[in-house]
Formats: structure tokens, sequence, C-alpha cells
């Protein structure tokens, strides 16, 4: 798994993230990684630098 070093400092990642605050119905538990591009590129950026091995929903 990626650790937060792993990423570009400048990607807007957060690490056990919980879901509650990012969902219309406020529920969720935490999420291993938690990403939110700011545009297409950051979208490319965050993929190519993620391992290949963790899922991406």
């Amino acid at each position: 798994m990626n650790t937060p070093h792993a990423f570009s400092d400048d990607l807007n990642i957060r690490l056990n993230e919980p879901m509650h605050r990012h969902t219309s119905w406020r529920i969720g538990g935490p999420v291993d990684i938690y990403f939110k591009p700011r545009d297409r590129d950051d979208l490319v950026r965050f993929l190519t630098e993620l391992d290949e091995k963790i899922p991406v929903l």
C-alpha cells in the first residue's frame, strides 16, 4: 500500500477519512485513502502514482 509520502505533496489526499463527511445520507466509515481531485490533471497524477493493487471506487 502506498504511504502518504509516496504521493505528490500537492495532491489533496487524506488517510483514514470518514466517508460520512462526503455522502448525502451522512453515513460511512473510514476509507484508507480519500482523494478529491481539483482537475483532470490531478486525477491522472493520482492514478499514475497509486499502487495498481489498491482498488479504486
